[in-house]
């Protein structure tokens, strides 16, 4: 379900008469430069923001990623991979050689890795784990 929200630059102005401190130089009030649809700093995603994103969707929800990694499915998969097996065929990933890029953003005490496949040469959402930053796999 998408919702719009329709605000005119008169009602910004309103709220920030209204709300916003004013600027000790000018008495003017001081607007947040945060816009809406612009990157948010990580800590302040929530993980559902970037089910069933692509990875540029995401990029723009979440700002640029803190690590990223290339493999492909056909690889040995490591404990915290192996739920990647639940979206593939084996013969599809032994034959077709399934590339698969995985995308971590610190997000406070838990991190979001979100893993994507190619497709027409976009990057689509496959699954995502939401971890603590201190575990070990």
């Amino acid at each position: 379900m998408r919702i719009a929200i329709v605000i005119t630059c008169a009602t910004i102005m309103s709220i920030a008469c209204h709300t916003a401190p004013a600027s000790p130089d000018t008495g003017q009030p001081v607007m947040d430069t945060a816009v809406a649809g612009q990157a948010q700093p990580p800590d302040t995603v929530a993980p559902a923001l970037l089910k069933n994103k692509t990875l540029e969707e995401a990029i723009a929800i979440a700002g640029p990623s803190d690590e990223a990694t290339e493999f492909y499915m056909s690889d040995s998969l490591s404990e915290f991979r192996i739920e990647l097996l639940n979206f593939y065929k084996r013969r599809d990933y032994l034959h077709k050689r399934v590339q698969i890029k995985e995308v971590t953003w610190y997000n406070g005490e838990k991190n979001i890795t979100v893993w994507y496949q190619e497709e027409n040469l976009t990057w689509r959402f496959v699954t995502m784990a939401v971890w603590d930053k201190d575990a070990v796999f």
